[in-house]
């Protein structure tokens, strides 16, 4: 359903100050892409802890400038309508709600300066962050032609919306046991960051804004 802007879903944007914690994207997905189960555990273990992973990132060898142009390629996706990454994480929020059989509404809301896009699906937990909303699939051998359609793209490209250091793409989700955010960011040198936290426990379903 489309809300009007009376509506609208309120999320609580995090000051400045927490932007010292974040991450760079493509250097995290560099490393869990490698699919190495035991630095995930300590990803997750510093996430669980509020603690600091750029250290475990930094530590750990992985073809980061090719992660780099993959990711890069993923946010800049062209799309002919301007609006269409809302559409397609319109079009996630449904199979999250239909994935479950939840048969909840999914809801909209569209602003002058800003959208959010909440479901009542079953949420993700954060293995679930960590390996499929964060890596980008890709098909063919690692290929990155064609990329519009490909599973990844729509919520990707919402990262596009980008464009200055002020501006923050958030996800809150929560699988109703668990309760995750993940802040995504533009840096001033044009790298997108994110910060990933647990928060209290919120009703099962995920919001993006």
């Amino acid at each position: 359903s489309i809300q009007n802007p009376q509506s609208t879903i309120p999320v609580a944007m995090p000051p400045a100050a927490r932007l010292a914690a974040q991450t760079n994207l493509s250097d995290l997905v560099a490393v869990l892409a490698t699919g190495n189960s035991e630095v995930r555990g300590k990803i997750t273990k510093a996430i669980l802890s509020n603690g600091d992973i750029s250290g475990i990132l930094a530590q750990t060898q992985a073809p980061k400038d090719y992660w780099e142009g993959v990711v890069n390629d993923f946010i800049h996706a062209q799309f002919p309508d301007p609006d269409r990454p809302i559409a397609e994480l319109v079009s996630n929020a449904v199979d999250a709600v239909n994935r479950g059989n939840f048969q909840k509404d999914v809801k909209v809301t569209l602003l002058k300066a800003g959208f959010t896009v909440e479901d009542e699906g079953g949420g993700m937990t954060l293995d679930e962050i960590l390996r499929k909303l964060l890596i980008p699939t890709l098909s063919g051998s690692m290929g990155r032609e064609n990329l519009i359609g490909r599973f990844g793209v729509g919520f990707y490209s919402a990262l596009n919306y980008l464009k200055k250091p002020t501006d923050r793409l958030l996800v809150e989700t929560s699988n109703g046991s668990e309760s995750f955010k993940v802040i995504f960011q533009r840096t001033p040198n044009k790298e997108v960051a994110l910060a990933i936290e647990p928060i209290p426990a919120k009703p099962r379903g995920t919001i993006v804004a």
